[in-house]
């Protein structure tokens, strides 16, 4: 933990470039269609970021630490205005989603919104998911914050939460992860140059062309795993090993031919130039492994 001050304001403000640097990498990979970084006017009141993706917006918050305390309970959260901003997310547009992004838990709220996303309705949710008297109050706390109109808005809000927690060495390097795999070298580097174009990219929306353009001017470029002779030798490798587990002994010598199975999936693979992928399921022992043999 950075001692009080200009340490931990700097602590914050790399944890917040992390985060930020992470969301442009789900830009580069079309997990998202944009980012727009500290929206001007209203839009980006009480955010950091805006991502646009193919079914809604995403509204990402990122506070490092709750100092001295830990945990961002509800209080804390409505205090630092977390609570207020959302619930204008999302009552303005029914479809927006938010994220908020900590190093330290913000609890109830992670419980709270997980239990929201994992019922099917507002009556079972109350049923089965807030009827002890312990998260019943928990609920009706928020609510109370919210000011909302309906406990079912409450609970909708909630549906479109997300808390993601994680330490900053942690994140550091799942960004540095997903950057070797676009990039294949460099991962610090890259990040180092990623992090910067954020930086003098304020105000400013950035899909995934400006932001390969950029990296490609400083030298970094998509790398082509299909030419990576090391990549090809190790999933053949896999292949070998896999075929090997699964060659077919048979029954007597005798091996239980999976015609019609065979058939039906090589002629998913017909089209010599289209990408195809070929799922075989059943239950244990029905002969799945035989099958991919025979394929």
């Amino acid at each position: 933990m950075p001692l009080p001050g200009g340490a931990s304001n700097k602590a914050g403000s790399a944890y917040e470039h992390l985060w930020t640097a992470h969301c442009l990498t789900r830009v580069m990979e079309d997990d998202a269609l944009s980012i727009h970084l500290e929206p001007p006017g209203e839009e980006g009141i009480g955010i950091e970021f805006a991502l646009a993706t193919p079914g809604y917006a995403e509204y990402h918050q990122v506070k490092r630490q709750r100092t001295g305390i830990g945990v961002w309970s509800l209080n804390s959260l409505n205090t630092a205005g977390v609570l207020h901003h959302f619930r204008q997310k999302l009552n303005s547009d029914p479809t927006a989603r938010c994220v908020f992004v900590s190093g330290h838990a913000a609890h109830p709220l992670d419980e709270l919104t997980d239990r929201a996303r994992k019922s099917n309705s507002w009556d079972e949710f109350e049923r089965e998911f807030i009827d002890s008297s312990e998260w019943g109050k928990r609920f009706e706390d928020l609510h109370m914050l919210w000011n909302s109109a309906d406990r079912r808005d409450t609970y909708n809000y909630l549906k479109r939460i997300c808390v993601t927690t994680g330490d900053e060495s942690t994140l550091r390097t799942m960004v540095c992860n997903k950057l070797e795999v676009l990039f294949g070298a460099e991962p610090a580097n890259a990040l180092d140059i990623l992090t910067q174009f954020a930086l003098n990219r304020t105000h400013r929306r950035l899909d995934a062309t400006d932001i390969w353009n950029h990296m490609a001017a400083r030298g970094f470029h998509r790398k082509d795993w299909a030419q990576d002779t090391s990549v090809s030798e190790t999933i053949a490798e896999l292949n070998q090993a896999y075929r090997s587990g699964i060659k077919p002994l048979g029954i007597g010598g005798e091996v239980v031919h999976r015609t019609r199975q065979v058939e039906e999936v090589l002629s998913i693979f017909d089209e010599s130039d289209a990408k195809r992928v070929a799922l075989i399921a059943g239950v244990a022992g029905v002969g799945k492994s035989s099958a991919v043999s025979q394929v």
